[in-house]
């Protein structure tokens, strides 16, 4: 039986279901823009212009790592689907437990 939330991305029209797909990704853009700039504003408003500076230039090395490891997870999930699409649920089993122990590695690594 089907979950209430749960897309089958198999069969069908592709074009809504893909949108719905896209949809928390664009939103995750959004967000991570909307931190730069809540990041500059306050420290624009109470600090010099040093510390703006060097707000700016990290910046763009935040959205480097959270699109690295978004790209990591776009990657694993063309890869699992793959397996799922094929039947071959050890593989979609292997795939997804690699995955989980990259994640938590590199949350590890990125947190210390």
């Amino acid at each position: 039986m089907k979950a209430k939330n749960e897309v089958d991305m198999t069969t069908g029209k592709m074009l809504g279901k893909i949108l719905f797909f896209a949809i928390p990704l664009m939103l995750s853009g959004i967000l991570q823009l909307f931190y730069n700039a809540v990041n500059i504003v306050v420290v624009g408003r109470f600090s010099g212009s040093q510390y703006l500076a060097a707000v700016g230039s990290t910046s763009s090395l935040n959205s480097l790592i959270v699109n690295f490891f978004l790209g990591l997870s776009v990657g694993s999930s063309v890869i699992a689907a793959r397996y799922f699409g094929s039947k071959d649920f050890k593989g979609f089993s292997r795939v997804m437990h690699t995955s989980i122990v990259i994640s938590v590695l590199s949350g590890i690594v990125v947190g210390i």
